[in-house]
């Protein structure tokens, strides 16, 4: 008997996404206010400038940092895996066959309180890893990781 198809989202850098766009919008606001009135005034204008100018740095890195990885919806059937990558200015889909590649791995890092943090990852035929899901549950990735072999099984 197949087992049934595994749905797979991974939405978790949607966070990473949103926060930017408010951080972004506001800085764009601030900036317009700092040119507008000409300065805060409560500080000399260089220093008030390289202040801007210093938030205006960490936004476009946090920007490229929180906007590199994509959400990812997959499917993974007996014969058949669909891995939809989206980013906001595009999307790739990729489609092949469970025995034209390896199977998935769970990957074990440290998030920033040094907990342990797990991924289940995907390497396509094309060679890039795709992060299934993520999590600090280990239970939770082992279990994903659990239904999606049942379609890696030769």
């Amino acid at each position: 008997m197949r087992a049934a198809p595994v749905k797979i989202r991974n939405l978790m850098p949607l966070a990473g996404w949103i926060f930017m766009s408010i951080w972004m919008s506001f800085l764009f606001l601030m900036t317009w206010v700092f040119l507008r009135d000409g300065g805060f005034g409560q500080f000399s204008q260089p220093v008030e400038t390289g202040v801007v100018l210093l938030f205006w740095v960490f936004g476009a890195a946090g920007s490229a940092h929180a906007f590199k990885p994509p959400l990812v919806h997959a499917t993974i059937a007996h014969d058949d895996i669909t891995v939809h990558q989206t980013w906001p200015w595009k999307t790739e889909t990729e489609r092949f066959r469970p025995n034209d590649i390896e199977p998935p791995a769970i990957h074990t890092s440290k998030d920033s309180d040094s907990d342990n943090f797990f991924r289940l990852v995907l390497t396509t035929p094309k060679g890039l890893e795709v992060t299934l899901s993520e999590s600090n549950d280990r239970d939770r990735i082992e279990t994903l990781h659990n239904q999606v072999m049942a379609h890696f099984r030769r």
